[in-house]
C-alpha cells in the first residue's frame, strides 16, 4: 500500500513502526506490543493468509474474546483486502453456523476458549477450509497454530492495489426477523470513522485509550482501531470488570475510554461500596454509548471523574456516530443525544415522508461518509430503510428549538443487552415453536442489572400445560445466555385493537419496570476483593 491509500483501515501503521519503533502500540494482561513488534506480527499474519490461499474479497472469521491477535486479524484481512466477520462469542452454535455459510467464510480464527467447537463446526460448515488456534503450545487436530504460522511467515507487507470502497469488516447483527443480518462496512467508512472521531474527541498520538467493550462490536472495534491508525496507545480489557477498569485506568494513566452505561453503572454501584483511593485524574475523555446514560449515573461520572469530559453518542452497527452530546451541554441537556456528530447529517420524517419540526416525533434519518455500505447478500433490505439516499435503522426521535435531538422511542422493542442489540422476533421464533404455546408477546423492560432485557407473556393452548420453568429451559436450549427472556409470565390473552393488532403498548406500559435497587452481589464481592487486595492485585 502507497502513502496516497490513507483512506484504508492499514495504511498508517507502517508508517508508526517507522516513526517510533519503541513505542507501546498494544498493551493487554501488563504485557506491551511496540509498533514495530505489532507491525511485524501484522504483516506475517498476511503473509500467512496469502499463503492459506486467501484472496481479495474472501472472508475471514473471528470468534474469539478481546485480545492483541483480534486487532491484528482485523488489520492483517485488511492489508491483503480481505473482509474480516467477527462472532459474538456468546451465541449458540447453530447461529456461529449459519454466520460462517451465509457470509462464507474461508478462514475461522479460534481463540482458546472456542476451539473446542472446531470439530461441530467442520461437520457443518463446508465454506471454512483452515482452522487457526490462537494461543502457544500444542493445537487439537484439524487446527493450524495461529503462532507457527507466524513464526513462519516472511515479515513482509503484502503488495497490491487495494480500494478504499472495498469491504473492510462485516459485523453480523441480530435481525427484526430472527436471522442475523450482515452489515458491510467499507475501509473508507472505517477510517473516516476513525479521523472524525480522533478530531471529536481530540484525541492524537500522545493518548492512551482504554477499550473496553467486545471487539465484536463495531462501536468497539473502531474505538480500539482508531488509536493503533493515529499512532496513540491502545489498552484492552479481556472482559469488563470494574475493579480492573479502575486499575489500569490508574496503573496506564489512561487519558480516554468509551464504555456502556451498563458499565458506567457498574463502576458507579463498585464505588459505592464504599473503594476509594482510585487515581482517575489521567483521564480526559470518556465516552458513553448504546443507550442514554439515567440521570443519577450521569452526575456520578461528572463528580467521581472530576474534570473530565463527558460524551454521550448516539449510534448504530450501520451508521457509525451520528449524534453527540457534548461535555458543555451534559447538565444543561437531560435524557438527550446531542446534535449530528461531525460527517454526519441528520433529518426527522414523518411516515409521509415530511420533514416534521421541532418538537414533533418522526424517525430519524442520516446520511454520510460512515454510513455502512449495505446488507451482506440482502440489498432489498437497505432499500427498505432508506429515503432519497437517506439511511434509517427505525428509530423514533424529535428534537428541540435549539437543534438538539431526543430519543422517542427504539426501533421496533429493540433493546441492548451486555453491548449487543436484540430483537423480540428472536425470542418469539423460539417460544411460538413450543407446541404448547398458542401466542407469545415479547417487549423491553429493565432487566435490574445494568441494562435491558425482555419480558414474555405466554398464553397457551386450550387444556395445554407447562411451567415457566420448562418453558425458560426451552429457550435456554435454543437460544444465546444474553438473548433469553428475563421473565415469562402466563395469560389468558393478549390485548388487542378491534382490528385485530396487538396492542403492544397497552402491556408495554403495565409490566415496564425501572429497577434500580442495591448492587448486585458479584459487584459486592469485587468490591470486597478490591478493598483486600488494593490497585496492586
Amino acid at each position: 500500500m502507497g502513502s496516497h491509500d490513507i483512506l484504508l483501515m492499514g495504511a498508517t501503521l507502517k508508517q508508526h513502526a517507522r516513526r517510533y519503533p519503541h513505542k507501546t502500540a498494544v498493551i493487554f494482561e501488563e504485557k506491551g506490543l511496540t509498533y514495530q513488534q505489532f507491525n511485524g506480527r501484522v504483516d506475517r499474519l498476511a503473509q500467512s493468509l496469502l499463503s492459506l490461499g486467501v484472496s481479495p474479497g474472501d472472508k475471514i472469521a473471528l470468534l474469539a474474546l478481546n485480545c492483541p491477535e483480534v486487532l491484528e486479524v482485523y488489520l492483517a484481512s485488511a492489508k491483503v483486502g480481505a473482509v474480516a466477520v467477527p462472532l459474538n462469542g456468546e451465541i449458540k452454535d447453530e447461529e456461529i453456523r449459519y454466520i460462517l455459510d451465509h457470509s462464507d467464510s474461508r478462514v475461522l480464527v479460534l481463540g482458546k476458549e472456542f476451539q473446542e467447537k472446531a470439530a461441530f463446526l467442520r461437520a457443518k460448515v463446508a465454506k471454512v477450509e483452515a482452522y487457526l488456534a490462537l494461543g502457544e503450545g500444542p493445537v487439537r487436530e484439524g487446527l493450524l497454530s495461529y503462532e507457527r504460522l507466524l513464526a513462519e511467515a516472511p515479515e513482509r507487507e503484502p503488495e497490491g492495489i487495494l480500494s478504499e470502497a472495498q469491504p473492510g469488516m462485516i459485523f453480523y447483527t441480530s435481525g427484526s426477523k430472527g436471522f442475523p443480518k450482515g452489515v458491510v462496512r467499507s475501509h473508507r467508512a472505517n477510517v473516516l470513522a476513525y479521523l472524525y472521531g480522533a478530531i471529536e474527541f481530540g484525541l492524537t498520538e500522545r493518548d492512551i485509550c482504554l477499550s473496553t467493550c467486545p471487539l465484536h462490536r463495531a462501536g468497539s472495534a473502531l474505538i480500539s482501531l482508531m488509536p493503533l491508525y493515529l499512532g496513540a496507545t491502545v489498552c484492552l480489557l479481556r472482559g469488563f470488570s470494574p475493579a480492573r477498569a479502575l486499575q489500569v485506568i490508574q496503573h496506564h494513566r489512561v487519558t480516554f475510554s468509551l464504555m456502556s452505561p451498563e458499565m458506567f453503572d457498574a463502576l458507579r454501584m463498585l464505588s459505592e461500596t464504599g473503594v476509594k483511593g482510585t487515581d482517575v485524574s489521567s483521564l480526559r475523555t470518556l465516552v458513553s454509548s448504546m443507550s442514554p446514560l439515567l440521570t443519577r449515573t450521569k452526575e456520578w461520572i461528572l463528580d467521581f471523574f472530576g474534570g473530565v469530559q463527558l460524551y454521550e453518542a448516539y449510534e448504530a452497527t450501520e451508521l457509525g456516530f451520528c449524534t453527540m452530546l457534548k461535555p458543555e451541554d451534559q447538565r444543561r441537556k437531560v435524557r438527550c443525544v446531542g446534535q449530528p456528530a461531525l460527517g454526519c447529517e441528520v433529518m426527522i420524517l414523518d411516515e409521509k415522508g415530511r420533514v416534521v419540526s421541532a418538537s414533533e416525533a418522526g424517525e430519524l434519518f442520516t446520511r454520510g461518509p460512515c454510513l455502512f455500505s449495505g446488507y451482506y447478500k440482502d440489498p432489498q433490505a437497505m432499500a427498505d430503510n432508506s429515503h432519497e439516499g437517506w439511511f434509517s435503522v427505525g428509530d423514533i426521535m424529535c428534537r428541540d428549538d435549539e437543534g438538539y435531538y431526543y430519543i422517542v422511542e427504539r426501533r421496533p422493542d429493540r433493546v441492548c443487552v451486555d453491548d449487543s442489540e436484540i430483537y423480540p422476533s428472536e425470542i418469539h421464533r423460539i417460544l411460538m415453536s413450543h407446541p404448547q404455546v398458542r401466542e407469545a408477546a415479547i417487549f423491553p423492560m429493565s432487566s435490574g442489572k445494568w441494562g435491558e432485557a425482555f419480558q414474555a407473556l405466554v398464553v397457551l393452548k386450550e387444556g395445554e400445560a407447562v411451567t415457566q420453568e420448562e418453558l425458560m429451559a426451552y429457550c435456554q436450549e435454543r437460544l444465546s445466555t444474553f438473548k433469553r427472556p428475563h421473565a415469562i409470565t402466563f395469560v389468558e390473552e393478549l390485548p388487542r385493537h378491534h382490528s385485530g393488532k396487538m396492542l403492544k403498548r397497552t402491556f408495554r406500559e403495565k409490566y415496564w419496570r425501572e429497577q434500580e435497587g442495591m448492587p448486585s452481589r458479584s459487584i459486592q464481592k469485587e468490591a470486597a476483593e478490591f478493598r483486600e487486595k488494593g490497585l496492586s492485585g
